[in-house]
């Protein structure tokens, strides 16, 4: 919380769930990359983390909390696993407007990204 210091992160294999606010206010942190361990994030994790930029989530994530990335204006890339089965409200992405979403193929996150009319690639 509020570290100032942290560029990048990967979180380890070890992690299954991340915090509420656990990353928030790390003003320098430009890339996170969330493992296929990880289930849950909630809501608040990546507020104010005014430099991000790439935010990758691993295929265990099922749900991506509202409210995650508040304030997150600088994102560029977003790529989704295969286990997304929910996006908790379009404010949940809103800060990731004008970044470019990677999609898996036949993914909900696929669906999600062209009912709300954000860029995004397929990947496989």
């Amino acid at each position: 919380y509020n570290c100032s210091s942290l560029v990048n992160i990967t979180i380890p294999d070890s992690v299954t769930s991340i915090d509420i606010c656990v990353f928030s206010g790390c003003s320098s942190l430009v890339s996170v990359t969330i493992p296929d361990s990880v289930t849950e994030i909630n809501e608040h994790a990546l507020q104010n983390c005014s430099e991000l930029r790439e935010l990758t989530f691993g295929d265990g994530v099922r749900t991506i909390a509202a409210e995650l990335l508040i304030h997150c204006s600088k994102l560029e890339k977003v790529t989704f696993g295969r286990g997304l089965t929910c996006i908790e409200r379009q404010t949940s992405l809103r800060w990731a407007k004008n970044a470019l979403l990677y999609v898996p193929a036949g993914s909900y996150a696929l669906d999600w990204a062209r009912e709300h009319g954000f860029t995004y690639r397929v990947i496989d």
